[in-house]
């Protein structure tokens, strides 16, 4: 099964990253003429699923432990049995004559974006939960750190309603706040220029800290020096219209003026505490995956293929975070299959894509003490570097003879 599904990987990737169904595939197959019934992709996609189990939990664990920044967020979602289930829950419900308050009728697609000192990693979950529960469940994992974690989010007050919260340096997006006034801007244009000139030298301010190569101290510095006074000059218009009664609550203004209010304190953070991000937009452009899936095979069946689902797009996902082609390198996994189960951690993307600029440079495997050194490997060329021959790592690093280990 396993080389089959190596070979097959390149077509079920499409389901998983423009998500085509099952379906619609088969019918691209019986075009080729290389019939593939949507019950057999299911098959190897499963199959799949279990030979990269190990690396999918290493991943889990490597971001868990090794976390500085947190972003997460969640789009809505669809698992066919589970909307039976709260069918089912809402009718007893009604059988009853029983409140439908607590039926929680909402399934997720919850979208993690994990940056550490030195890899970024992407994680994905679906079900019957919120982003706060998520949070939960990944830091109950984690070892105790004097050094808090910086997590932002949208400002959703779910989001903030999880156990693990003095383990946090919670910010919320300031992308979110200039949006809220965009929202607006036809009926208050001259609130909306206020915002958009104070987001706009924030955000240029930002780019600048990044051209001067500001570590983290010295960026949070920057910012309080060059974009702490733009941040109060959107305060003061803010609370001047709260305080003066110039503004109602059914207005619809007051949705970007309230939360400046209340959220001010989340807001200024990247002023604050260092390194924290202005924004969640690498979580919100992460989970284009999940949003593409809905869009073009509108329902996952079962919770199971969901899970299955969610790794298989979270082993992409980081893969692309870490400049990593996802067929080439998943491919590569699966004809190791059996060396991965034993040592998961060397088919991390980042190691992978290490090892194969070492391959490039001709260095060859490095001796490890109690390794004997294998052959100089010779120069080979990335699979999508411009300008390069389409060779495919997968055959060059086989299950034949070990991959070098990383230095």
């Amino acid at each position: 099964m396993a080389p089959y599904a190596e070979h097959a990987w390149p077509t079920i990737g499409r389901k998983l990253t423009a998500g085509a169904p099952f379906k619609r595939l088969e019918a691209l197959h019986r075009g080729w003429g290389v019939p593939l019934p949507d019950a057999n992709q299911w098959r190897i996609v499963d199959k799949c699923d279990d030979l990269l189990a190990p690396l999918y939990r290493a991943l889990e664990r490597h971001a868990i432990q090794n976390a500085t920044i947190f972003r997460f967020d969640d789009t809505g979602s669809m698992i066919i049995e589970t909307r039976r289930q709260i069918q089912q829950e809402l009718r007893e419900c009604a059988r009853l004559g029983e409140s439908t308050r607590n039926v929680r009728t909402g399934i997720n697609a919850t979208g993690c974006y994990i940056e550490t000192d030195e890899v970024n990693i992407v994680l994905f979950f679906t079900g019957r939960h919120h982003a706060g529960e998520i949070a939960d469940r990944l830091l109950e994992h984690r070892r105790a750190s004097t050094k808090k974690l910086v997590a932002l989010t949208d400002a959703a007050s779910k989001n903030f309603s999880h156990a693990h919260a003095d383990q946090l340096e919670q910010a919320v997006c300031n992308a979110h706040c200039y949006l809220k006034f965009r929202a607006v801007k036809d009926s208050f244009p001259a609130e909306y220029a206020i915002a958009g000139e104070v987001y706009a030298k924030v955000f240029d301010n930002d780019d600048k800290a990044k051209a001067l190569g500001l570590d983290a101290q010295g960026r949070m510095l920057y910012h309080r020096e060059h974009s702490k006074p733009q941040m109060l000059k959107l305060w003061r218009m803010c609370k001047d219209k709260t305080d003066g009664n110039l503004v109602e609550p059914n207005s619809p203004l007051w949705e970007p003026i309230s939360f400046v209010i209340h959220q001010w304190p989340r807001l200024t953070k990247f002023y604050e505490v260092p390194g924290v991000p202005l924004d969640t937009n690498l979580v919100e452009q992460a989970l284009i995956l999940p949003v593409r899936y809905r869009a073009g095979s509108f329902a996952y069946k079962t919770q199971n293929g969901a899970d299955v689902g969610d790794r298989q797009m979270s082993l992409i996902a980081t893969a692309h975070a870490n400049g990593v082609e996802p067929v080439a390198y998943l491919t590569a996994c699966l004809r190791n299959h059996e060396d991965l189960a034993k040592r998961p951690d060397h088919y991390l993307p980042w190691i992978y894509r290490d090892r194969l600029d070492e391959l490039d440079t001709g260095s060859g495997p490095r001796t490890q003490t109690g390794r004997p050194s294998g052959p100089r490997s010779p120069r080979v060329q990335h699979p999508l570097r411009p300008g390069t021959r389409r060779a495919s790592p997968a055959s060059r690093i086989s299950s034949s003879a070990p991959a070098p280990r990383p230095p």
